[in-house]
């Protein structure tokens, strides 16, 4: 029951939260995953680990199919680079069960993180990050 309710205040966030916030969602989920997929390489859980990896690898799939790169400059650019790192990192981490690999991941993660978590702070941050009505927000909320 309370697994149903957390999953209900989930989407009804996900559902209502702007552009930046959305994002910044997506990147706490793709950590806490990575961290988890870590804790099953300690326990050998093999199985455990592809699922939480495939969640990370699923939430960086959904950042960066949503790069604008054509009008998005050197910062589309960087994230674009970045999501192609995170991607074969986390896939190289399912493969060999490398933590190393993971940690690697998180760090960029965690960054990126910080990044959004200043624009949300910015007062401008409405100017600078447009809503797009495409965003698949219902979408995102059944993956995580």
């Amino acid at each position: 029951m309370a697994q149903n309710l957390a999953l209900a205040y989930q989407t009804i966030d996900v559902s209502t939260a702007n552009r930046v916030k959305l994002v910044l969602m997506l990147y706490e989920g793709a950590i806490r995953f990575l961290k988890e997929a870590k804790q099953r390489i300690g326990t050998k859980d093999i199985a455990g680990r592809g699922v939480y990896l495939a969640k990370a690898l699923r939430i960086v799939g959904e950042l960066h199919g949503t790069l604008n790169l054509k009008d998005g400059g050197k910062i589309a650019e960087e994230l674009n680079r970045l999501y192609f790192f995170l991607t074969n990192n986390i896939t190289k981490a399912n493969i060999t069960g490398n933590a190393r690999l993971i940690d690697e991941s998180v760090k960029v993660m965690e960054t990126l993180r910080e990044g959004w978590a200043q624009l949300v702070k910015a007062p401008e941050a409405k100017q600078v990050v447009r809503s797009e009505p495409g965003f698949p927000r219902q979408q995102v909320a059944i993956r995580l």
